[in-house]
């Protein structure tokens, strides 16, 4: 059994750095993608029906203005398309994320019933800073991490198999 067979054990990580490459690109869409508040401020966001997450950007660009913050006090309100209040909650899981020019963290959890234009408006106590709202990307983040993490596993695991079959071959033919 040639060594040239040593090379399959990187099949895995092609694959698995490859599906990794995919979800992080589809990843950093999405987070250019959300949209933004200045805060303090208010936004009429459309926002499709579902779950939506709101980020506090720690970094961040709007409208080709870069904003820096270390902490969020922030105090933010929702308003449906009936003019109903949508409630806000604590996000139930922290997300964060830092690609592309922006760095943020998860602060609140949003249902939206309906399809539709949102009010949404925020105070803060601190110097400027931008939230982010988005349909959340904490699922894409551990799918990525898992795809690169079950590359690696993968490599050692051919890797030694096809040692063991090597050092097999190599006794019978002795």
């Amino acid at each position: 059994m040639s060594r040239l067979w040593y090379l399959a054990s990187l099949v895995p990580l092609v694959i698995g750095g490859a599906v990794a490459y995919v979800v992080m690109s589809g990843l950093m869409h999405d987070i250019e993608g959300m949209q933004r508040v200045v805060v303090p401020g208010e936004a009429t966001l459309a926002l499709e029906a579902g779950d939506h997450v709101v980020y506090g950007e720690f970094v961040s660009i709007v409208d080709g203005v870069a904003y820096m913050n270390t902490s969020f006090r922030v105090r933010c309100a929702v308003t449906g398309p009936e003019g109903a209040s949508a409630k806000l909650v604590a996000a139930s899981s922290k997300a964060s994320y830092g690609m592309g020019g922006y760095q943020g963290e998860s602060l609140f959890e949003l249902n939206v019933s309906e399809s539709g234009s949102y009010r949404f408006s925020c105070e803060g106590d601190d110097k400027p800073a931008v939230v982010a709202i988005g349909q959340g990307i904490g699922s894409a983040i551990v799918l990525g991490i898992s795809a690169g993490l079950a590359g690696f596993i993968g490599v050692v695991v051919v890797f030694f198999v096809i040692r063991r079959l090597r050092r097999q071959a190599a006794t019978r033919m002795a």
